[in-house]
């Protein structure tokens, strides 16, 4: 019983076995995998055909066009600078010209300054030595030859005063040229008075004082002060 019992068993063993491997699935075989490379299509490209001029005038124009520019700002550049020199010579001559005018005018007020100071002491003597003939001929001892010298004495004074005059009269040619009007016309009143005050210049007041050479005073004062206005440009 139990050999029968155990073959039983090996039979359901084997019956099993085969039907596993009966219901196993079957492999499928296994193929290779092929890569296929593929080349890009070659693309030709062609360029159209080129000018030999329109190529040079490319190459050529940014030079010149760069080169103009530079020319342009450099011209621009020495436009402004002959302006700025030209206000800046302007300018220096405006300010020479005024100084050669102020040294002409200084000078011209100075000699004529000198000359009517000149003028109003030749006056002043031809004055005094007039006055002093005055008192000798009205003295019964004054001896004739003296008088007759003093009035000798007395032309010479009086042409003396005449050629300081005359001299004043040549330098307002220069006067009117640099100042003005009224300082000339002041200059003019200082030597024409003396040359009408012939007589007058002897006479005098109770105190001694020559009333022609005080107003000549007066007028050479006036003088000094338009001359300082006009040195001082006021």
């Amino acid at each position: 019983m139990l050999r029968s019992l155990l073959a039983l068993l090996i039979l359901s063993a084997g019956a099993l076995v085969a039907q596993q491997k009966a219901t196993a699935p079957v492999p499928l075989p296994v193929q290779p995998v092929v890569v296929r490379v593929e080349t890009p299509p070659s693309v030709k490209v062609e360029m159209p055909p080129t000018n030999e001029r329109l190529h040079l005038i490319e190459l050529i124009a940014p030079t010149v066009l760069s080169g103009g520019l530079v020319l342009f700002g450099v011209w621009l550049t020495n436009k402004n600078n002959r302006v700025v020199n030209s206000r800046n010579m302007a300018k220096e001559d405006r300010r020479l010209q005024q100084q050669r005018t102020w040294e002409l005018k200084r000078d011209v007020l100075l000699d004529m300054a000198k000359k009517v100071s000149i003028t109003h002491s030749a006056a002043t003597a031809y004055a005094q030595h007039s006055r002093w003939l005055r008192a000798q001929e009205s003295s019964p001892s004054t001896h004739p030859n003296e008088l007759t010298k003093g009035r000798n004495d007395l032309s010479a004074f009086w042409i003396e005063l005449a050629e300081r005059n005359r001299q004043i009269t040549e330098a307002l040619g220069a006067c009117c040229l640099c100042v003005s009007k009224e300082t000339v016309d002041t200059i003019k009143e200082c030597g024409s008075m003396l040359s009408r005050a012939h007589k007058d210049l002897s006479a005098t007041d109770d105190n001694g004082v020559h009333p022609v050479l005080a107003v000549h005073r007066k007028y050479i004062e006036a003088f000094f002060d338009a001359a300082r206005v006009e040195l001082s440009g006021e």
